[in-house]
């Protein structure tokens, strides 16, 4: 499992305290809910610029993953808020480039 940090030019993934893996945030294109499985556990998915696409999934561990539907509805509303920060990070990206106002 992996730490998820936003910051305002990049997403980063930390394992132990060190950087694993990292995405700079001109790389990416939007990110955008999705869900699998029956009970559709949702997850973010990253569209890539190049085309490829990063998914993410936030997992809920210990005692509390037998919660079921409660953890479901907690992943889903966690999800969502990830969606808004990097989307808003993108955004805010953008406007920068840009110089304009936004």
């Amino acid at each position: 499992m992996r730490k998820l940090v936003l910051t305002n030019q990049r997403i980063v993934f930390l394992k132990d305290k060190e950087i694993d893996y990292e995405i700079p945030l001109k790389n990416i294109k939007e990110a955008v809910p999705d869900s699998v499985g029956f009970v559709g556990n949702p997850y973010l998915r990253l569209e890539l610029k190049n085309g490829d696409a990063v998914s993410i999934v936030f997992t809920c561990v210990g005692v509390r993953i037998l919660m079921g539907v409660f953890l479901a509805s907690k992943q889903k509303k966690l999800t969502q808020e990830w969606i808004e920060a990097i989307n808003n990070q993108l955004d805010k990206l953008a406007c920068n480039k840009t110089e304009k106002l936004c």
